[in-house]
């Protein structure tokens, strides 16, 4: 019974917190466990688009940066290098979705920018190019051949497209 009361006093404490600080408390097997991430409020759908691509560009570049710590870098995870290709490879698939809402950059910010509406075809163009080079990148480790050569193509269909349809933050 004292496990029990204390767990709920612990509970109540994380609730307090979280809810003092705006994040959510998630009760699970581990116990309360504080999310500092959410909750998550958006005055807008454009923010939520905007929001939702962030967090899909963010993967692309996790798990590129993941194959390059391997094979550039000399990490030893290679045996994680086939499942974050392979990830490369079906994100890129979804690329024409996440930019189907035209939601540029808000004024003033840093993002996509509205070049990628105004020239659907050039976009499109850089969008087939990295699926290109994600699925040869894929294959690569498939078929165990070196990497470098496919993730610097990798490399260059990102900075290629960043450099045309992107404005990036100040730093």
């Amino acid at each position: 019974m004292r496990g029990i009361v204390a767990s709920l006093m612990l509970l109540g404490v994380l609730n307090a917190i979280g809810q003092a600080h705006g994040h959510e408390v998630v009760d699970g097997p581990f116990g309360a466990i504080v999310d500092h991430q959410k909750p998550l409020s958006f005055r807008s759908d454009d923010e939520r688009v905007r929001y939702a691509r962030q967090q899909q560009m963010r993967a692309f570049s996790a798990h590129f940066r993941a194959i390059e710590a391997s094979v550039t870098y000399g990490a030893p995870f290679d045996g994680l290098t086939a499942a974050n290709a392979g990830s490369l490879e079906s994100l890129g698939q979804g690329l024409a979705e996440l930019f189907e809402p035209h939601v540029p950059m808000e004024s003033g910010r840093h993002g996509a920018k509205p070049d990628i509406w105004v020239e659907p075809s050039r976009f499109a163009l850089h969008m087939k190019g990295f699926q290109a080079a994600a699925s040869n990148l894929r294959q690569a480790t498939n078929d165990r051949v070196p990497l470098a050569a496919p993730l610097q193509a990798v490399r260059h269909q990102c900075l290629a497209c960043h450099q045309s349809f992107r404005v990036f933050s100040p730093r």
